[in-house]
C-alpha cells in the first residue's frame, strides 16, 4: 500500500512541478524544441541507467510496433493537439477535460485489457472527478470562456489518446520498468524530431541558463525519471489506480505555483486536495 501511494504521490508531484519549468523554458524555446529535449533528454537518462544495470530487452517485431503505437498516443498525438485546442480554451477547462482520462480508462479498459466496469471504479474517479472541479471551481464560475468545439474536441481526443496508452502499457507490466520507460521514449523521441526537423522555428530560439536548466530538469525528471515510476505504478496497481495522476498533476501545480511563484491561494485548493485523497483511497480500499 506505502509503495503505491508513494509512486503515485511522487509522479504527481513530478509532473506537478513542470508547469513552473515549462513556463520560464516556453519564453526562450518554441514549444515543440522544448517536447523533443526533454524526451531525447530522458531517453538518454534511461539508456545509461540500463546499459549500466545491463538489463536487456527481448522485444519482438510485434512488441516495437506495439511501443512506436504507445510513444505516438503518449506523446507525439497529446503534443499536437493539446496546445493546438488550449488556443480556443482556457487552462481551466483544458485541466477538466483532461481530467477525464480515468473516466476513458475505464469505459475503454474492457475492450483493450478485458478488465470489468466496476461500480467501486466508477465511484472512485467521479469522486476525484468532483475534486478536479473543486479545484477550478473558482475560475469556471467567475470567469469568462471561450468555448471553441473542435478546440475541445482536440483536447479530448488527446485525453482518449492518454487513456489508450495507458491501457496498452498495462499489456505490458511482464518487462522490467526501465526498459517499458526507455522504448516509450525512443519512440517518442524519433516521432518528435521528425516533427521538429519540418516544423521547429529554430529563429525563435533564445538562450538562457534558466531556460536552459528548465529543459535539463524537464528531461532529466519529468521525462527520464517519471516516466520509469509510471510504468513501475502500471505494473503494481494497475491502469486505473494509475490515472488518478491525472488528478493529483494539476493540484500539485496549483500548490507550486502558490509556493514558488506566490500565487494567490485559496481554501478551495485544500478542500480539492482532501476529495481527491478520499477518491484514491476509496478505490485502493475497494480492492482489498
Amino acid at each position: 500500500m506505502l509503495k503505491k501511494f508513494s509512486l503515485l504521490f511522487a509522479i504527481g508531484i513530478i509532473w506537478g512541478s513542470q508547469f513552473i519549468f515549462q513556463q520560464e523554458a516556453i519564453e526562450h524555446f518554441p514549444a515543440i524544441i522544448i517536447a523533443v529535449s526533454r524526451s531525447l533528454i530522458g531517453c538518454l537518462i534511461l539508456c545509461t541507467v540500463c546499459y549500466f544495470l545491463k538489463l536487456k530487452s527481448s522485444s519482438t517485431k510485434k512488441d516495437i510496433i506495439i511501443y512506436s503505437i504507445i510513444g505516438f498516443l503518449e506523446a507525439t498525438m497529446p503534443f499536437m493537439l493539446v496546445p493546438w485546442g488550449q488556443q480556443f480554451t482556457s487552462s481551466s477547462i483544458t485541466a477538466v477535460l483532461t481530467g477525464t482520462v480515468p473516466f476513458f480508462v475505464v469505459l475503454l479498459g474492457p475492450f483493450i485489457i478485458k478488465s470489468r466496469i466496476t461500480l467501486p471504479n466508477l465511484l472512485s474517479i467521479t469522486v476525484g472527478f468532483i475534486g478536479l472541479i473543486i479545484l477550478f471551481y473558482p475560475s469556471l464560475v467567475y470567469e469568462e470562456h471561450s468555448l471553441n468545439f473542435w478546440g475541445i474536441l482536440a483536447i479530448l481526443v488527446a485525453t482518449i489518446s492518454f487513456a489508450l496508452s495507458l491501457l496498452l502499457l498495462s499489456k505490458y507490466t511482464h518487462e522490467n520498468p526501465v526498459i517499458v520507460s526507455r522504448k516509450i521514449l525512443i519512440s517518442s523521441s524519433i516521432q518528435l524530431l521528425i516533427l521538429a526537423a519540418i516544423f521547429a522555428p529554430y529563429k525563435a530560439v533564445t538562450i538562457s541558463t534558466p531556460a536552459v536548466f528548465s529543459v535539463i530538469y524537464l528531461g532529466v525528471a519529468c521525462a527520464g525519471i517519471v516516466y520509469y515510476l509510471y510504468a513501475l505504478l502500471i505494473k503494481e496497481a494497475g491502469a486505473v489506480f494509475t490515472s488518478f495522476t491525472n488528478y493529483l498533476v494539476p493540484i500539485f501545480g496549483v500548490i507550486f505555483g502558490i509556493v514558488i511563484n506566490h500565487d494567490p491561494s485559496s481554501l478551495t485548493v485544500w478542500i480539492s486536495l482532501t476529495v481527491i485523497l478520499f477518491a484514491v483511497s476509496l478505490n485502493y480500499i475497494s480492492k482489498h
